[in-house]
């Protein structure tokens, strides 16, 4: 039987893979955390698991080296620098030491696209995308040094029964508070029945090495996403379409409006304050009272204006679409859905805490 390793185990996105694969028992999942309590839930769930550092490079071999797959969903914290610095050690070990031929399976992000918002002339990628793609470039090079086949999964917003991003939308369809754009949107979201279903793909041979785009398929708008929530809830799905946001600015305006941002936030530092105050009271008495007139009308619009907040839409709603390659022999996402094989197993604590593989060792 076909092994397997779960790099990341204990994240969102890792422990509801794990569980929705443990549904399918062509294969055995060895789920890897770096200590007991990071595995207590999956444990609890049923699930044994592996303990060690996989790091580095001694506990690595006992860790991935009787798999025939790793996949690797781990998400480093830190500086820039400490997260590139772990993202390659994982790579390295991961690559290196699983056994001859293994399959190697890595998660990056939409977010080596650049910025998706909609108007910018120029689109910068963030310090996370940058990591993300160079990770990407380094698991593709070390798997053709090792002759193993690697494929690239680049996740859109990951939705799933524990994933954050589910919660605040079923916060918001319960509150009556979704807000969409007035014409259809792609939403860039993909479920994580649809990620187990490509690992499956991906350990059935159905589909070639190389990098794609992770999406829901067919791709999902986000009145379809929200439908679909609000569906789980039993409850009516109430949303509101935003007029579109006002044209963009010149350059002068925008450079206006930040260099007012910036005097804001100056004018709330203490000392910045007493400052202008004492270079105020050596002006004339009419500008001074021309002065505070002006200050307390705007305190005023300020204070009526949050009588009655403007509806504001989740930016992520008015992206562009970001994915260009898609796997070929995915399932549509709306049957995953419905299909038990590809639900969160329910909790028999019969099984629960059961014994774990052997820890790492020299």
């Amino acid at each position: 039987m076909k092994r397997i390793g779960i790099l990341g185990a204990n994240g969102q996105v890792g422990a509801e893979l794990c569980l929705l694969l443990s549904n399918h028992p062509d294969f055995e999942l060895a789920p890897i955390c770096r200590n007991p309590f990071g595995s207590a839930f999956l444990r609890y769930s049923g699930l044994p698991c592996r303990h060690g550092l996989p790091a580095e490079p001694a506990q690595a071999r006992a860790l991935v080296g009787d798999c025939a797959a790793v996949v690797h969903v781990a998400l480093a914290g830190g500086t820039p620098r400490q997260i590139y610095q772990a993202e390659r050690a994982l790579i390295e070990n991961a690559v290196t030491h699983s056994p001859p031929g293994a399959i190697i399976i890595y998660f990056s992000t939409q977010s080596v696209y650049r910025d998706p918002r909609p108007g910018r002339l120029l689109r910068w990628r963030s310090a996370y995308g940058q990591i993300k793609l160079a990770s990407e470039q380094l698991v593709q090079r070390l798997c053709r040094r090792e002759h193993k086949p690697c494929y690239v999964l680049r996740l859109g917003h990951v939705c799933g029964e524990l994933q954050n991003i589910t919660a605040l939308l079923r916060q918001r369809v319960r509150d009556g508070q979704v807000y969409l754009p007035p014409a259809e949107t792609i939403s860039n979201t993909v479920y994580t029945a649809t990620v187990a279903d490509a690992v499956l793909k991906i350990m059935a041979g159905q589909e070639s090495p190389g990098v794609y785009d992770l999406m829901s398929h067919p791709q999902w708008t986000w009145s379809q996403v929200y439908a679909h929530e609000a569906e789980n809830l039993a409850v009516p799905l109430r949303a509101v379409r935003l007029a579109p946001p006002p044209p963009r600015g010149s350059l002068r305006g925008a450079c206006v409006q930040t260099a007012r941002r910036m005097a804001g936030r100056l004018g709330r530092i203490p000392l910045i304050k007493d400052l202008l105050r004492q270079a105020v009271s050596n002006f004339s008495a009419d500008w001074n009272l021309r002065s505070q007139a002006e200050w307390n009308r705007a305190r005023a619009a300020l204070e009526i204006a949050q009588l009655n907040p403007p509806l504001i839409m989740d930016e992520s709603h008015t992206w562009r679409p970001l994915g260009r390659r898609f796997l070929k022999t995915l399932a549509p996402t709306a049957e995953l859905l419905g299909a038990p094989a590809y639900q969160i197993p329910p909790l028999n604590t019969a099984r629960s805490w059961p014994g774990d593989l052997p820890q790492a060792q020299d």
